[in-house]
């Protein structure tokens, strides 16, 4: 219903451009917003079922901490992580981004641990947040390392181009997209 709302303001918008989309992006923002909120009150919902479905519980907390990061609640995305089943590669990116926002010591364990259970375009997009994590805190060696694993399994674009900067110590033309 919410993405529904987006693209009706965005066409909306193209069809009669009043201003730049500058103006209409704090609408979006709001409608965005609206709807996120939305989704996480429709999970409450769902708690009856948790003693009939028994993973159901994690399942629900690994949506309410993707949907609380969307909103940048970092306190409710903390509060709820633990709970979450890490098996989607946004839900071990947010917590290997809230890991490196809360200096916590164990990522380097934490990625080891959860990096050999993705393949692919997955791999290469936990890798290349690792990498960036740790270009973060200026390790560029950890992080060509992580790139370097994930190739084995990936042929991702993005994953081989930053392969190439990293190699050539271009640090600033990391991306993360």
């Amino acid at each position: 219903d919410g993405q529904n709302k987006v693209n009706r303001q965005v066409e909306m918008f193209s069809r009669r451009p009043q201003s730049s989309m500058n103006g209409i992006r704090p609408v979006i923002e709001k409608i965005q917003r609206d709807a996120t909120l939305k989704a996480l009150e429709a999970t409450e919902e769902f708690k009856p079922l948790y003693i009939w479905t028994p993973m159901l519980k994690k399942q629900i907390a690994s949506m309410k901490v993707q949907l609380y990061f969307q909103l940048k609640d970092n306190k409710m995305v903390d509060a709820v992580l633990p709970q979450a089943m890490m098996m989607d590669p946004q839900t071990v990116a947010i917590k290997l981004v809230r890991m490196y926002k809360n200096n916590d010591e164990k990522i380097d364990k934490f990625f080891k641990r959860v990096i050999n259970r993705f393949r692919g375009d997955t791999r290469a997009f936990v890798a290349c947040v690792y990498a960036w994590i740790k270009l973060k805190k200026d390790d560029s060696k950890s992080a060509l390392d992580a790139l370097l694993n994930a190739k084995k399994l990936s042929d991702h674009p993005v994953l081989l181009a930053n392969i190439e900067h990293l190699s050539n110590g271009k640090l600033k033309h990391f991306s993360n997209s």
